[in-house]
């Protein structure tokens, strides 16, 4: 939870408890604990305090006493469909089910380099690239680290710092370049990373040069958001984990006692999170007969 945080440039605070005498209008509050005082929440939300609510199950004991205004989120959840609870711009009405918002978003084809030789830098990108786009990300520290993968691995996007110890950002994104047109090998988008924008880099973009953008720092999500945009296939994917789910109409629906309801839901949960590995797997390898079959077996059992 912290990293997205980070990534959302947020203001947060750990706590053990709250502050009775201390006032919390506007703030957030999240809490994931297993007991519940419903009135100091009530009292929250009357200040106008956004309570969210994380669950580490499906289903937990809580969510029938639950404020109707508490956003509830489940484990584990994106770093957008996190930020969709925390926004001010929805409430507990337009989220579905425990407050996991309906749609979240991918980049079809996300495979990025990162050279970034500072550490801090280099953890924000990191998170930020993951929370945001779903993508695998490759972290390295230097320019030549940066060319060696590039001619080794197929890229959809790659961003460099203008500064790093023994080549250069711009020197990096030259020998990239020289190496695709030797070996006829397909132009990867490239992304320089700078402090200052300086008349070297507008120049260089503005003639069509090595690279095909810039992001100044300190950058906002929304700098790195704009290129996985422009250079990825943006895949827009229905989470319907708890979309709709409503325990009460379920156990009616069976005719079992709720008690073992739950057992045969978790059951089953627990079965789903071993078949996600070979699904995975079969992705990677694309082998989409035993895809498919893992698939029916996986709709066939949660019927």
């Amino acid at each position: 939870m912290e990293r997205h945080l980070v990534s959302f440039n947020a203001n947060y605070k750990f706590i053990e408890s709250l502050d009775q005498t201390k006032d919390y209008s506007g703030s957030i509050f999240i809490f994931n604990t297993v007991s519940y005082d419903a009135a100091l929440i009530d009292e929250l939300i009357a200040q106008d305090v956004r309570v969210v609510y994380i669950s580490d199950e499906v289903i937990t004991h809580l969510e029938h006493v639950l404020n109707a205004e508490v956003l509830k989120i489940s484990r584990p959840f994106s770093g957008r469909q996190f930020y969709e609870v925390l926004d001010r711009r929805h409430n507990a009405a337009s989220l579905s089910g425990h407050g996991v918002a309906k749609v979240s978003v991918h980049y079809q084809g996300g495979d990025v380099l990162v050279a970034e030789d500072n550490p801090v830098n280099s953890e924000l990108m990191e998170t930020v690239l993951t929370v945001l786009g779903g993508v695998k990300v490759t972290m390295v520290h230097t320019g030549s680290e940066a060319y060696d993968l590039a001619k080794t691995n197929a890229y959809d996007l790659i961003f460099i710092d203008v500064n790093m110890p023994d080549m250069d950002g711009i020197a990096t994104s030259g020998k990239i370049r020289e190496y695709e047109i030797e070996n006829q090998k397909p132009k990867v988008p490239i992304v320089i990373l700078t402090a200052n924008t300086d008349d070297e880099i507008k120049d260089r973009l503005n003639e069509g040069g090595d690279f095909d953008g810039y992001v100044t720092k300190p950058f906002k999500n929304a700098d790195i958001e704009l290129y996985l945009e422009k250079y990825l296939q943006r895949l827009e994917v229905k989470d319907v984990s708890n979309s709709g789910f409503n325990l009460k109409t379920v156990v009616e629906s069976v005719g079992l006692p709720k008690e073992i309801v739950i057992n045969l839901l978790k059951s089953f949960l627990n079965a789903f999170k071993v078949e996600m590995a070979s699904i995975h797997k079969l992705i990677e390898a694309e082998d989409y007969d035993k895809l498919l079959t893992i698939i029916t077996q996986t709709e066939g059992g949660s019927r």
